[in-house]
């Protein structure tokens, strides 16, 4: 037993000492060196992925990208990153360069917010994209700059709740209907109670099929303000959907009522929808004449 106790210490000075040595050995001019063959690779891997884009090579492009945006501090490489997989679909390389181009500018970068709750939506982590599109709300609502287009979707001309509900369509048509409106369902930020928002709610809900959630939207969008001509036409379309007829209607007349040159087709909408196609002909008829 001694002896075996004997060998075991002798080994692990044998070991300390090889570990000592290497540690004196190790020298700046060493690590100088290795970074700057990190930096090398880093940069042929950028090569690459630009090549591998014009080649139409999305998965080696956004693979070649993510890698690099992890070796290099560099946060424009991290949203170019970020931006390329995106762009091709490739959602978890997405959320890796999101997540370094946070953690290399702040948490609360509206773009690389925006880039997260694009990735997760894509992976359909949806608690996940709703923190992300919380938090980008709030980047909104604390003063992000308005004066000119920008990734929050706003241009000049739109209101805070505007631009909102344009980047909220936006978002729909890039990720998809029913990833959008599962996030959206359970966000709980203020803006999101804004007529302009809830009408695009109940447009998303109305584009799912989801017509009951659509006539509760439309109908929180019209106590909240939103333009009534537009959410009357929304409430004609899920009524129609539900097959009430009379409340599809009523909605069509009041939506031509309100707004008479922007919706003077609501009622033939409405009638085509139901089958009615008689009336909708003599409505079109009324209409012409």
């Amino acid at each position: 037993m001694a002896m075996k106790s004997h060998h075991r210490i002798a080994a692990f000075l044998q070991l300390s000492g090889a570990l000592a040595f290497v540690c004196l050995s190790w020298s700046p001019a060493d690590a100088a060196a290795t970074n700057a063959r990190d930096s090398e690779d880093s940069n042929a891997l950028i090569m690459t992925a630009e090549i591998a884009l014009q080649r139409n090579d999305c998965g080696r492009a956004a693979s070649n990208y993510a890698v690099a945006a992890q070796r290099l501090a560099d946060a424009k490489l991290a949203e170019r990153a970020a931006s390329v997989a995106l762009d091709c679909g490739q959602f978890q390389a997405a959320e890796r360069a999101a997540a370094r181009w946070r953690q290399l500018t702040t948490p609360t970068n509206p773009g690389a917010l925006h880039a997260t709750m694009r990735a997760a939506l894509g992976l359909y982590k949806i608690d996940d994209a709703r923190t992300a599109f919380e938090g980008w709300i709030k980047t909104r609502a604390t003063g992000e700059p308005r004066n000119s287009a920008s990734k929050s979707g706003d241009s000049p001309a739109t209101s805070p709740d505007q631009g909102l509900a344009v980047k909220v369509t936006q978002l729909a048509q890039e990720a998809g209907v029913p990833a959008t409106l599962a996030m959206l369902r359970g966000v709980q930020v203020p803006q999101m109670q804004s007529g302009a928002a809830q009408l695009v709610m109940a447009g998303l809900a109305l584009d799912g099929w989801n017509y009951r959630e659509a006539v509760q939207y439309a109908e929180k969008a019209l106590n909240a303000g939103a333009e009534r001509g537009a959410t009357e036409l929304v409430l004609a379309r899920a009524y129609a959907g539900l097959g009430d007829a009379d409340q599809a209607v009523a909605a069509a007349t009041a939506a031509r009522t309100a707004a008479p040159k922007e919706q003077s087709f609501a009622a033939v909408d409405t009638l085509i929808t139901l089958g009615r196609e008689r009336e909708a002909r003599t409505s079109l008829e009324t209409l012409r004449d």
